[in-house]
C-alpha cells in the first residue's frame, strides 16, 4: 500500500500549533507533551487540580530525560494549566485536543466510576471542543483490547462486541461507541488512537512509575523473590506473543498525527501495535533470570503463588495467553511506517531495571 506520509515539517504544516493535552501527570501523557514541547507545540493541560501544575512539569522533565528529549529553553512559558473542564481562554485557540487520561481500574465492582470518567468525561470534553471556534480535532487515546480476539488481523473500525471483560476495556468500549455517534452527529473530526500494551522506551527502557499489563510479571518475581523463592509457579500460554508497543512508537505516532491534524477529517481510527516477537516463554525467562529466579510453567503450589496468579497474573491473562494480531494499513497509509521501534530482549532488560529503580524511588518517597 502507498504511504500518505507528506514529507511536511512541522513549521511548515503547524506554525504555533496549540494543544490540549489530558494526563499529563501520567506515563503516555508525560512522554507526549515532553514531545510536543520539543517540537514547538504550545500545551493547554487539562488537570484535576491546578496544584498539580508543579508534578506535571516535573513529569515532563522526567519523561524528556527517559526518552532523551531536549527540552527547549522555553518549553515552561509554552505549558499552561486548566482544570478538566476548561474555565480559561487558552483552551478556545487549540487546534489539537488529545484525551490520554484515564481510568485504568480493571475491577467490575468500580465499572460505573470507570464508564462515567472514560466514557461520561471524554463525550463532555468532545462536546466542549465541539462548541469551541476552532473545532479542533479530537485524538481519543482508547485501547487496541476493545476488539474481540480474533485469528486474523483485527482492523482498524469501530467494533460491536467488547474483546474482554474487565472495568477498563469495557469502559473504553462504551466510550468510544458515544464519541463516534457524538463526532457523527456534529461533524465533529475524531481520531480513536488504539494502543495495545505499552511498555517502556526500546531504547532507554524508561519506564511507568506505576504498575500495569507487564510489569505486572515483574512485579510477581520481585514479590516471590522478596518472600525468599528460587521459583516460581504460574500457567502461561508459553508460544504466546504478548503485543507490546514503546512508548517510543506511541509518541512518534501521535506526534505525527497531530503534525497531520488538517488531513483528518471524519471519524478515524488507528492501531498503535507492537513488533515484539518475544513469546511468554522467552519472556518469562527474561524476568527470571533479571531475578536469578527459575519460572515453571504449571499451577501454583503454595498460597503465596496462588495469590501471586489471582492478583498479578490472571488479571493479564486474556491479553498475554494468546497473540493478538492487529491490522496496522490505515495508521501506515496516514503517517507511515518510521514510527515503529522493535522489542528486543535487551531492551526488555532495561526496562525491568528502570522500572524498579523508579518503583524503589517511589517507596522511599514515603
Amino acid at each position: 500500500m502507498t504511504s500518505f506520509a507528506l514529507p511536511l515539517t512541522q513549521k511548515e504544516l503547524c506554525p504555533g500549533l496549540w494543544c490540549g493535552l489530558t494526563g499529563i501527570t501520567g506515563f503516555v501523557g508525560g512522554a507526549l507533551a515532553a514531545k510536543l514541547l520539543h517540537q514547538g507545540v504550545t500545551l493547554v493541560a487539562l488537570v484535576r487540580e491546578l496544584n498539580q501544575s508543579r508534578i506535571a512539569q516535573n513529569n515532563v522533565r522526567r519523561s524528556a530525560k527517559g526518552l532523551g528529549i531536549q527540552l527547549p529553553d522555553d518549553w515552561e512559558d509554552r505549558l499552561f494549566f486548566d482544570e478538566l473542564k476548561p474555565k480559561g481562554t487558552q483552551f478556545s485557540q487549540c487546534e489539537v485536543v488529545i484525551h490520554s487520561a484515564a481510568d485504568m481500574s480493571y475491577d467490575l465492582s468500580h465499572l460505573e466510576e470507570s464508564i462515567g470518567f472514560n466514557s461520561g468525561y471524554s463525550t463532555w470534553l468532545l462536546n466542549r471542543s465541539s462548541r469551541s471556534e476552532k473545532r479542533p480535532l479530537f485524538i481519543y487515546v482508547s485501547t487496541a483490547y476493545v476488539a474481540p480476539h480474533e485469528h486474523g488481523p483485527i482492523l482498524e473500525k469501530f467494533h460491536n462486541k467488547v474483546g474482554t471483560n474487565n472495568s477498563y476495556q469495557l469502559s473504553k468500549s462504551i466510550a468510544e461507541s458515544a464519541l463516534v455517534s457524538f463526532a457523527e452527529n456534529h461533524d465533529h473530526d475524531l481520531v480513536i488512537f488504539r494502543p495495545s500494551i505499552i511498555v517502556g522506551s526500546s531504547k532507554t527502557g524508561f519506564s511507568p512509575k506505576r504498575s500495569n499489563g507487564f510489569y505486572k510479571f515483574v512485579d510477581a518475581f520481585e514479590l516471590a523473590k522478596k518472600f525468599g523463592k528460587g521459583t516460581l509457579h504460574f500457567s502461561l500460554n508459553p508460544e504466546a506473543v504478548p503485543n507490546f508497543v514503546s512508548i517510543d512508537s506511541v509518541v512518534s505516532a501521535l506526534e505525527k498525527i497531530v503534525m497531520k491534524f488538517k488531513f483528518i477529517r471524519g471519524v478515524k481510527f488507528f492501531h498503535c501495535a507492537g513488533q515484539s516477537n518475544l513469546n511468554n516463554a522467552q519472556l518469562t525467562s527474561i524476568v527470571a533470570r533479571w531475578f536469578e529466579m527459575v519460572y515453571s510453567n504449571t499451577r501454583p503450589t503454595t498460597s503465596l503463588e496462588r495469590r501471586i496468579e489471582k492478583n498479578l497474573i490472571s488479571l493479564n491473562a486474556p491479553f498475554s495467553n494468546a497473540t493478538w494480531l492487529f491490522c496496522l494499513n490505515r495508521i501506515n497509509y496516514f503517517i507511515g511506517t518510521d514510527w515503529q521501534s522493535p522489542i528486543r530482549p535487551e531492551a526488555i532488560k532495561k526496562m525491568i531495571g528502570e522500572y524498579l529503580i523508579e518503583k524503589k524511588t517511589i517507596e522511599q518517597q514515603y
